[in-house]
């Protein structure tokens, strides 16, 4: 996954010269969004959390550890954290959601009606980019679980 999204040039058309039929579904999938944007924020949260911890640990055992097994893991666990932390996760969600209003609307002013609809080739990059994150945290799980397996 690259480091840096670059979505396509975000092209919106109103809402009320797009097909009537996937308003229901856009307004429904723009909730979960929502909801999915506040949560993520407190997974963030603690991860960044656990990230501090984590680079404290390093700070006080690299010289030490450096030659086991379980610190290589460890390391692996740190970078995938890194690749998330990157990700910036939150921002990304709002920016997708910032898609559906006119140009110049805030975070703060998405709980108005949308109005606009983001072109096919915006909506489908970003959708691959959240297919990437949700790989990405699939294999930050795994490094934790081998990490905390290691421990027992």
């Amino acid at each position: 996954m690259s480091r840096q999204f670059c979505p396509p040039k975000l092209v919106q058309t109103p809402k009320s010269e797009g097909d009537g039929s996937i308003n229901d579904t856009t307004h429904s999938s723009l909730k979960a969004l929502r909801r999915a944007s506040k949560q993520a924020g407190s997974v963030v949260n603690v991860m960044n959390e656990d990230m501090r911890i984590l680079e404290r640990i390093f700070y006080k055992s690299n010289n030490s550890q450096r030659p086991t097994m379980a610190w290589k893991k460890l390391k692996h666990m740190r970078r995938l954290y890194w690749r998330l932390h990157e990700c910036e996760l939150v921002n990304f969600l709002d920016t997708l959601r910032l898609a559906f209003y006119p140009a110049g609307t805030t975070v703060k002013q998405l709980k108005l009606a949308w109005t606009h609809i983001p072109s096919f080739s915006y909506t489908e990059a970003c959708l691959k980019r959240l297919i990437l994150i949700c790989l990405l945290v699939t294999k930050v799980r795994s490094a934790e679980s081998a990490v905390l397996a290691r421990r027992v």
